[in-house]
């Protein structure tokens, strides 16, 4: 996602939850057309879920590498960072990285395994259930206090930080 004129760093990264969320979305989609059709599955509609499972990851590991890499020190150069509020978004990030892993490894076969569409939808709605609760915490606490804590110098080099992040992605995906 460039970047909108007018945003801050932090609205942009409120923007990209939106994102993620109808990722997820489109994950939950996908995987109900693949349970209603349990052993009969086409592999397109298994390719169609696989390539949704995909196209969220990418999004969640560029929003995370984001919070980490550019919004977290600049928080952490004001609070620190023991025991301050990007120790616990650290650990949340790790709980969602899990949870990330496990549905990708799921979905990492060429046609469904046997025995997977329980634990499918078992490690995606718990994942839902982290991302809705972890947003919800970062938009209602964590963003409007980084808000306040930035300056504009810290803002910008933000924004520098998001491109940067933002072309190595893309050099990946396209590599």
């Amino acid at each position: 996602m460039s970047r909108a004129e007018g945003k801050t760093p932090i609205q942009e990264l409120s923007d990209e939850h939106v994102v993620i969320m109808d990722g997820l979305e489109m994950v939950r989609a996908a995987m109900s057309v693949v349970e209603q059709t349990k052993r009969q599955t086409p592999a397109r509609t298994w390719e169609t879920l696989q390539q949704a499972v995909a196209s969220l990851a990418r999004e969640f590991d560029k929003h995370l590498l984001k919070e980490e890499e550019a919004l977290f020190p600049a928080v952490e150069a004001h609070l620190g960072a023991e025991g301050g509020p990007t120790e616990v978004m650290r650990m949340e990030h790790e709980d969602l990285r899990e949870g990330m892993w496990e549905l990708r490894r799921l979905v990492g076969e060429s046609e469904a395994p046997e025995g997977v569409y329980e634990q499918l939808g078992e490690t995606t709605e718990a994942l839902g259930n982290l991302l809705v609760e972890h947003t919800h915490t970062e938009h209602h606490i964590f963003f409007p206090m980084a808000e306040a804590l930035l300056t504009d110098a810290e803002r910008t080099e933000m924004a520098q930080k998001f491109r940067r992040i933002e072309e190595e992605q893309e050099g990946r995906r396209s590599g």
